[in-house]
């Protein structure tokens, strides 16, 4: 592997885009450079996070806080209907 290949795969490495078999490489090349490859691996690391934090914020569409929040109420009424559904044949077993 050549040291650009292996800066290629660093940059998607701190994103978590690498698959199993591209880690592997990536770990033979991580190896191989050393310190050269940690040195060049903080860097990435470090532009990525000033990257994240010069995005701004961007309000989402109007209505998906109400879909959203419709999600989670439904999800909660069906575990509560399950729960529910369980209890009562807890108690149909005695099992209270």
């Amino acid at each position: 592997m050549s040291y650009e290949e292996f800066q290629q795969m660093a940059r998607l490495y701190i994103i978590g885009a690498l698959d199993d078999d591209e880690q592997a490489r990536f770990a033979i090349g991580r190896a191989l450079y050393g310190k050269r490859a940690e040195a060049f691996i903080d860097e990435c690391q470090k532009f990525n996070a000033l990257f994240a934090l010069s995005l701004l914020p961007s309000q989402p569409a109007p209505d998906t806080k109400r879909r959203l929040l419709a999600r989670i109420r439904a999800a909660q009424e069906a575990r509560e209907a399950e729960e529910d559904a369980l209890a009562a044949q807890r108690c149909s077993f005695g099992w209270n």
